[in-house]
Parts: C-alpha cells; sequence; structure tokens
C-alpha cells in the first residue's frame, strides 16, 4: 500500500479516530478530516480545547480510519 493508497481512502472515508496523549495518558477522539493529500492529513480544532493543547505539546498522533 503507498501513501496514495492511504489518502485516497482517506478522502473517501473521513470519519475517524485520532490519538494523542495527555501527559503520559492516551486520549482518544472522534474527528471528520478536512482533507488529505500528498503533504498530510488536515483537521481542525479550536485553540481552546484540550486537544489543540495536547497537540501542541506532544504532535505525535495516531489516526484510525474505517469504511
Amino acid at each position: 500500500m503507498t501513501f496514495d493508497d492511504c489518502h485516497d481512502f482517506a478522502n473517501l472515508n473521513p470519519t475517524c479516530f485520532l490519538a494523542t496523549m495527555d501527559g503520559d495518558q492516551p486520549r482518544v477522539r472522534g474527528m471528520q478530516l478536512m482533507f488529505c493529500n500528498e503533504n498530510g492529513f488536515y483537521f481542525t480544532t479550536g485553540s481552546m480545547k484540550k486537544m489543540y493543547e495536547q497537540l501542541r505539546k506532544n504532535p505525535k498522533t495516531e489516526v484510525c480510519f474505517f469504511s
């Protein structure tokens, strides 16, 4: 599977789960992908949300897409 295959699948199935870290605790939430291309996956969140702070502290994430 190539990265092109991955972003094609993600664009066709934009509902996903995104995992971040809150200190030493994982946090998983349902998300809606804005879009994906050869540069990466794009989501939005508000700067007042805990997820924003978690991503600023540790930008490493895992994402699960499904159909």
